[in-house]
């Protein structure tokens, strides 16, 4: 298919090419769109996992703060019974 690619926005072409391109290039149009929505997908579980990483990182943080609080209470109470 003949069509001048300054004319149209990267939507106007793609509908044009789902209209009026060739079986090849419909098929192509379906493969970038399944490929577009497999990396929106694939953007939005790394976002969940980076969120997810997070509140981890958080809450080692949180319990390396209370093994060392605690560390520190037993050392006392070794230092009490000597």
């Amino acid at each position: 298919m003949d069509v001048n690619t300054d004319c149209y926005s990267p939507d106007e072409l793609i509908n044009h090419l789902q209209i009026f391109g060739t079986p090849q290039e419909k098929k192509l149009i379906q493969e970038l769109e399944f490929a577009t929505r497999s990396v929106e997908t694939l953007q939005e579980q790394n976002n969940q996992l980076e969120f997810f990483l997070e509140e981890k990182k958080s809450e080692i943080i949180q319990l390396e703060e209370t093994i060392a609080e605690l560390e520190e209470e037993l050392k006392e109470a070794r230092e009490v019974e000597a």
